[in-house]
């Protein structure tokens, strides 16, 4: 089948005794083969995601910078995952038994988890709004000047949308 579709742009071409073969790499300007241009030919397509730097350069531990980029790529293990793919898993979310478990609920609209991130940033900065109250991963307004530098080491560095340097 391939054959009969390589046939029709092959037929005008005539080999002549000789000539050497030219091989043109279509990927480089220069159209010569380099494992540069073919490594960025990996990717062409791929999804550009900006704040990466901000996770894998933090002082984190590696496993929580870890469980934070599956969190933003929607691949924890929640219920709503092991549902699509028929795996057993609980009805709603083990920790309110209100809503259905996805990565959202269990990391910012979950009643229990809107509680621990209150009690998390309580004394460490003035906070408005809950995360859970402003859009997909939240928007904490932070005042530095409020807080202890002690209280402050890390902050700089933290990987979520609201890192602040002093």
């Amino acid at each position: 089948m391939e054959y009969l579709q390589v046939w029709d742009p092959l037929e005008g071409v005539i080999l002549q005794q000789g000539v050497p073969d030219q091989f043109w790499w279509k990927l480089s300007q220069s159209g010569s083969y380099s494992s540069k241009t073919a490594y960025a030919a990996c990717f062409v397509s791929s999804i550009r995601f900006p704040p990466w730097r901000r996770i894998w350069k933090s002082w984190a531990p590696l496993r929580c910078k870890f469980f934070l980029w599956l969190a933003i790529k929607q691949r924890i293990w929640t219920a709503d995952r092991l549902a699509k793919r028929g795996l057993p898993h609980h009805a709603a979310c083990p920790l309110c038994d209100q809503e259905q478990e996805t990565t959202q609920n269990l990391l910012l609209t979950c009643v229990f988890t809107r509680q621990c991130w209150s009690l998390i940033f309580k004394g460490r900065t003035q906070c408005r709004r809950l995360p859970a109250l402003c859009g997909v991963w939240g928007r904490v307004v932070f005042k530095p000047q409020t807080l202890p530098t002690q209280m402050c080491r890390g902050w700089g560095s933290n990987p979520g949308p609201s890192g602040y340097r002093r």
